[in-house]
């Protein structure tokens, strides 16, 4: 019950056993495969399922041989074919369960009713679940995987370095400059030791433009937003996907930590989002270069 199965396989296709004490060890078996495997230990399924598929095999096949002796075969027999058959069926995959049995046995007696047994648990088990067992165990580490790439993975695996940056005694003449020169749609405010102060939104400078007088007399700290977040480069991707999703924006800021503030660059949620993608499809983030 707690090794890997092989000996007990071995034995109920070579040796005789009592029944009692076979369904004992099948029970127990099946206990201590369900609580490993439920419990995400370490532990296999594919020789608990052969273990399975021979007990059962021969514990059927004992009576039918006790009742027709010279018509059938032993229960060692049987025991073969409930292997294959419990194989193809949490497998999914008959033609592998019927090629690694038959090579086991090299007996062409057992070939026409392994095959049968075989593409009729197969057909059994897919009117239950279209997803052999090793899908659900495939997915859910998957998705362990990604849950712990979001964790460890730092933004500054994302982190592009050079965002348009103004000073916070910018004109609006320097402001509107800088938006000239610049794709995005916000500008990244610093003081003279190039602290993060906040960000100047492309919508803050459009009451100005047509007012000369006005606009002479406007700075930067007069169109700066204090209140947009930033994040940290050590800092989790997890970290900043939350950010976003309470801020509607294409870029943070990212500074060294939170005490200096100082400015290291931006991260871009289209990165982010298609370094998700990638650990979602690959079980593992893919990063992108800084540009």
């Amino acid at each position: 019950m707690w090794g890997n199965g092989y000996s007990v396989v071995s034995s109920i296709l070579q040796k005789q056993w009592v029944w009692e004490t076979l369904v004992l060890v099948l029970l127990c078996k099946l206990f201590a495969t369900a609580a490993c495997f439920g419990s995400g230990a370490v532990g296999g399924l594919f020789t608990p399922t052969l273990f399975v598929g021979a007990a059962l095999g021969w514990l059927f096949g004992m009576p039918v041989h006790a009742l027709f002796p010279e018509a059938t075969a032993g229960p060692n027999a049987y025991a073969l074919v409930g292997m294959g058959a419990f194989l193809a069926a949490t497998t999914h995959a008959p033609l592998m369960a019927i090629l690694m049995l038959f090579e086991m046995t090299l007996d062409y007696a057992v070939a026409m009713p392994l095959m049968i047994a075989c593409v009729t648990a197969y057909y059994t088990a897919r009117t239950f679940s279209k997803r052999s067992v090793y899908s659900h165990a495939l997915e859910t580490d998957r998705l362990e995987r990604r849950r712990f790439s979001l964790a460890e993975t730092k933004v500054r695996e994302l982190l592009k370095p050079d965002p348009p940056v103004v000073k916070l005694n910018a004109s609006f003449a320097e402001v509107c400059q800088a938006f000239h020169n610049s794709p995005h749609n916000k500008l990244y405010v610093v003081d003279g030791a190039q602290r993060f102060l906040g960000v100047i939104p492309l919508e803050a400078i459009r009451p100005h433009i047509n007012d000369p007088e006005l606009a002479v007399l406007v700075i930067a700290e007069d169109l700066l937003d204090e209140s947009f977040p930033a994040t940290t480069a050590d800092s989790s991707m997890a970290d900043a996907l939350e950010l976003f999703s309470r801020r509607m924006c294409e870029r943070l800021p990212v500074v060294d930590d939170m005490q200096h503030r100082a400015l290291l660059g931006t991260i871009s949620k289209t990165d982010l989002l298609l370094a998700l993608a990638g650990s979602a499809r690959d079980a593992a983030p893919i990063f992108f270069p800084a540009r």
